[in-house]
């Protein structure tokens, strides 16, 4: 049986533009891995769409792609939320396997019908427990997010997800803490 893995997110934003993210990235030497959009397509009236991303580049230059789809909301009200893993380097597998559970529950929660997500709608194949945490911080203060729009990826995106596959049954279980509570 493979080891569990555990891995922690710092994400940050919301960035309005590509133009602010490129800026931020370059004067912090930022490398995100994955990112989160979130917006209205150009003809929308309340319709707000969601899109998780993973990059081994900078968010920029990945949004700089033919046919990337922050072009699908770029024109319209948008965020951009990229982050990075703090506990350690992760590998492609790795940004490729946190995408995955957390395309998985955007959507379980939100639904497919508000992803621009094609694909990575099922829980990922593995034999072994996985723990995201995710910390949200404010890109222009660097502090941690209090409160946070309940649009917002950093509101959806529950602090802790957990994958568990129960060693007696084969079932799989995603098990979330929405919002981590200082205690002192």
């Amino acid at each position: 049986m493979a080891r569990d893995k555990a891995y922690i997110v710092k994400w940050f934003g919301p960035f309005f533009n590509r133009e602010e993210l490129e800026d931020w990235e370059v004067l912090h030497d930022f490398k995100s891995q994955l990112y989160l959009l979130h917006g209205k397509k150009k003809y929308a009236k309340t319709k707000e769409c969601y899109y998780c991303g993973m990059t081994t580049r900078t968010a920029y230059k990945r949004f700089k792609d033919a046919n990337h789809h922050i072009g699908e909301i770029e024109n319209r009200d948008h965020n951009i939320y990229v982050g990075h893993f703090t506990n350690l380097i992760p590998s492609v597998k790795d940004i490729k396997l946190v995408e995955k559970l957390l395309t998985c529950f955007l959507d379980y929660f939100i639904g497919r019908k508000s992803l621009l997500n094609k694909t990575n709608f099922y829980a990922p194949n593995c034999d072994y427990e996985v723990s995201i945490i995710n910390r949200w911080y404010n890109c222009r203060t660097q502090r941690e997010y209090q409160r946070t729009p309940t649009n917002s990826p950093a509101h959806i995106v529950p602090d802790v997800l957990v994958y568990r596959v129960d060693d007696n049954t084969g079932e799989c279980k995603l098990v979330i803490a929405p919002r981590l509570t200082p205690t002192w």
